[in-house]
């Protein structure tokens, strides 16, 4: 490795390889996931990745902007209807990021149908660009891991696994990979097309309750990038509840 270049650390955990830069030895790296995945109990039923050239933030905002999936997926078995309902969640800080889960009893994925009437969803963002949505219901368990992989300069490799308890789903790892990569490749599309660099002097403007996690995100890695040995990660992310149509 050449002088100039970040240091990695790499660790293989869930059936993929993480690579985390450290640039000196007082800089803070989040931690990886704390979950048990990708092990007989919750192994990996599918692995979907998609390669686009874009900027990592614009990326990254994907993973967070709550009318992301409305505006852009568009899959049948994801969204049964156009139909615009009020969305309310309710969001509070977690290690370095922050989580939402549902105030309401709305789920616009017929997909979560399947679980049964007591799931329990939460979606967690952690930097630098993880995506965890955790399902839970009687006897079931699934794990959504949605990651951005910068690969060069305005590159970057949209990522997405998924575990579940339910073992003999195994089978059908080979579907459900070519649905999710084209669930990603509807991600990648829009990407493209985007103008995702702001011009010089001109600040990104924020408005409202669906564009809080999105500011967050930028006010989250200020804050690490702030973050030592000497001075902890201060997450800026308050409790609230947010809402809006989609």
């Amino acid at each position: 490795m050449a002088p100039h270049q970040p240091d990695l650390l790499v660790v293989v955990r869930a059936g993929l390889v993480w690579a985390r830069q450290v640039n000196g030895s007082g800089q803070v790296v989040p931690p990886l996931i704390e979950d048990s995945i990708g092990g007989g109990d919750l192994p990996m039923i599918a692995c979907s990745e998609v390669e686009v050239e874009t900027d990592y933030d614009q990326a990254v905002l994907g993973l967070v902007d709550p009318a992301h999936v409305p505006m852009v997926h568009d899959a049948w078995w994801w969204r049964a209807s156009p139909k615009r309902r009020v969305k309310t969640k309710q969001y509070a800080p977690s290690p370095f990021g922050f989580t939402a889960t549902a105030a309401d009893a709305f789920a616009s994925a017929p997909a979560y149908a399947l679980t049964g009437a007591s799931r329990r969803i939460a979606i967690e963002f952690r930097l630098p660009s993880t995506r965890i949505e955790r399902v839970e219901a009687e006897g079931f368990r699934l794990v959504n891991l949605t990651t951005v992989t910068p690969t060069a300069p305005g590159s970057v490799t949209l990522r997405n696994a998924i575990y579940c308890s339910v073992t003999p789903m195994r089978a059908l790892h080979p579907f459900l990979s070519a649905l999710g990569r084209a669930f990603l490749e509807q991600d990648a599309r829009i990407l493209r097309r985007l103008e995702s660099r702001p011009a010089p002097g001109h600040p990104l403007l924020f408005v409202g309750a669906p564009d809080q996690p999105s500011l967050w995100y930028y006010q989250c890695k200020a804050a690490l990038s702030r973050a030592s040995d000497d001075a902890p990660f201060a997450n800026p992310v308050r409790a609230t509840v947010l809402q809006w149509r989609t």
